[in-house]
C-alpha cells in the first residue's frame, strides 16, 4: 500500500483536476498536474466500474502498489488514475504493464 505521504489529500484533489495532462489506455485514464513537489497519487474507482465496495477497494489497492513502485523514480506532481469499466477483470501483470506505460509517457 502506498504511504499517506505519497497520496493525494482531499485538499489537493481539486488542484489535481486543473492544469492537467491526460493519458489514456484501454483500461485506465491518467491525469497529471505538474508541481515542484514529489509525486503524489490518487486512484478513482467508480461504482460503474465495480459495484461492490470490496472490488473497488481491491482495485484501488492494486493501483497503489503499482504507483508505490513507480514513486521511486524522479516523478513530480499530482497523478490521478481513473479506472475504466473492465479494469477490475484484468490480471495484475497486465494492470502493472499498462499503468507503468502511462507513467513513463509523462
Amino acid at each position: 500500500m502506498l504511504p499517506r505521504t505519497k497520496r493525494v489529500s482531499k485538499e489537493q484533489f481539486p488542484a489535481a483536476t486543473s492544469r492537467k495532462q491526460t493519458r489514456i489506455s484501454p483500461f485506465f485514464s491518467l491525469t497529471h498536474s505538474p508541481t515542484s513537489e514529489k509525486a503524489r497519487f490518487a486512484c478513482v474507482v467508480s461504482k460503474k466500474v465495480a459495484t461492490l465496495a470490496t472490488e473497488r477497494n481491491q482495485l484501488r489497492r492494486r493501483v497503489y502498489v503499482i504507483c508505490g513502485e513507480a514513486a521511486k523514480d524522479t516523478l513530480t506532481g499530482i497523478v490521478v488514475i481513473y479506472a475504466k469499466k473492465d479494469s477490475a477483470k484484468i490480471p495484475f501483470t497486465q494492470m502493472k504493464a499498462e499503468i507503468s506505460a502511462l507513467l513513463k509517457n509523462l
